[in-house]
């Protein structure tokens, strides 16, 4: 993993995540295609062997904010529920989505707690970098999860080539200064991770990797747009899939 030294962990988590709703969503009112999770759950279909829609089966959204994915998962069919640390975007989640509130629990991941072996499928998407331990996060959230079943975790791919011809010229520059650990704002990036950080945890938990794969996201600045293309060629895009199958009981 890459991390910082030290790591700017918050006094309390509501430091970092008990931002105002309306700020933070501010597009609140241009989230119309609620199915916004379909290439993610054509995958969990593929890799299952299934076809949608996927009724009796028992998803879980980490870091739901305002309920998005969870519409989307409902959409296709799952009994969804989400966990969600900020008390303002859980509130509004409730209001927004129209889900009773015994679908949310509010906490963060490290004091959630569930039953073992209750969700087919979790979704963890762009959580992971700011958990303050990764590993501990993996082995909580796969004892939630049913043997066979699937966890998707979506992150920034530490390989990112664009942070890295950034950092290169901030070096030439002689500043003191990197991108990829999301410096500007909070909450931080903790930690970073590639595919091998997953192969060696799949090793060490017992879990098997699905499938992982490198993807390419909307430019984010013009040195990004312009890399794109070598980005698509070598995997080295912003975004790392990482499709996770509990095999153990």
């Amino acid at each position: 993993m890459i991390y910082n030294s030290p790591l700017p962990i918050p006094d309390s988590i509501h430091q970092n995540y008990d931002l105002d709703v309306n700020e933070y969503w501010n597009h609140l009112d241009k989230l119309e295609d609620l199915d916004n999770q379909k290439e993610a759950i054509d995958q969990y279909g593929v890799l299952q062997n299934l076809n949608a829609p996927f009724q009796h089966k028992t998803a879980l959204d980490i870091g739901s904010g305002i309920g998005q994915t969870m519409l989307a998962l409902k959409k296709h069919g799952f009994d969804v529920y989400g966990l969600e640390p900020s008390p303002s975007f859980y509130h509004k989640a409730i209001e927004w989505t129209g889900f009773d509130s015994d679908k949310f629990q509010l906490s963060s991941l490290e004091d959630a707690s569930y039953p073992e072996n209750t969700f087919d499928y979790i979704s963890f998407l762009n959580v992971l970098e700011h958990v303050y331990d990764p590993d501990k996060a993996i082995q909580q959230t796969l004892n939630w999860l049913k043997p066979g079943g699937l966890m998707f975790i979506c992150i920034p791919n530490a390989n990112w080539l664009s942070a890295k011809a950034m950092n290169l010229i901030y070096k030439c520059m002689l500043r003191d200064f990197v991108t990829n650990t999301s410096p500007m704002h909070i909450p931080f990036h903790l930690y970073e991770f590639n595919k091998k950080s997953f192969l060696k945890n799949a090793v060490k938990n017992g879990y098997e990797i699905a499938k992982i794969e490198a993807k390419t996201s909307l430019p984010v600045h013009k040195i990004d747009q312009l890399l794109s293309p070598i980005q698509r060629m070598t995997g080295t895009g912003l975004r790392l899939d990482v499709w996770i199958r509990k095999t153990r009981t």
